[in-house]
């Protein structure tokens, strides 16, 4: 009973806010994680996202002047040397569920909420697209700068993107 107590009365101020914050955040993370490993997803979601992002990769690099074709639905080839297959987690969605969750939980006003929203899921796509874009262009040249890039740098510059933005949201929240 006295735990209880305790409980109730640090719950909502103090030093159990930030505990409670990502407690509310990785138990929706894990449930938006699991969904996205559904059949559903998979099947009626996933294939939406690639052949859009396939497509959005095709027109850029055809506006920029590269001789580039649409192999598939979810793959892009450039000039015969090199074909980019978007494949599960380049779609872009785990950055901005990270996002998305914490603008959802945070203590900000609803309009806040809804206008960051809003411009990270304008922002984030458009970064996707321009980050496999230049994974096609340095693929179609140099393997091993591919991998390099594919594995190591592009997955933590979208992050850092995604914090940053995540960054300027909250202080333009607090103002």
């Amino acid at each position: 009973m006295l735990a209880l107590k305790w409980l109730r009365s640090n719950l909502r101020s103090g030093w159990f806010r930030p505990l409670l914050f990502g407690f509310k955040y990785l138990l929706l993370l894990g449930l938006c994680f699991g969904f996205m490993d559904t059949s559903f997803y998979q099947v009626y979601i996933f294939p939406f996202l690639s052949s859009g992002y396939a497509l959005a990769v095709y027109w850029v690099t055809d506006f920029l002047g590269f001789d580039t074709y649409l192999k598939s639905a979810d793959s892009i080839s450039l000039s015969n040397k090199f074909t980019l297959f978007v494949g599960p987690g380049c779609d872009g969605v785990a950055v901005m569920l990270l996002f998305l969750l914490a603008a959802l939980i945070f203590p900000a006003p609803l309009h806040k909420k809804i206008k960051g929203i809003l411009i990270f899921l304008m922002v984030v796509p458009v970064l996707n697209v321009f980050r496999m874009v230049a994974l096609l262009l340095i693929g179609g040249y140099d393997h091993f700068a591919f991998v390099l890039f594919h594995d190591l740098v592009q997955p933590v510059v979208i992050i850092l993107a995604g914090l940053w933005i995540w960054i300027g949201w909250v202080r333009w929240t607090l103002k």
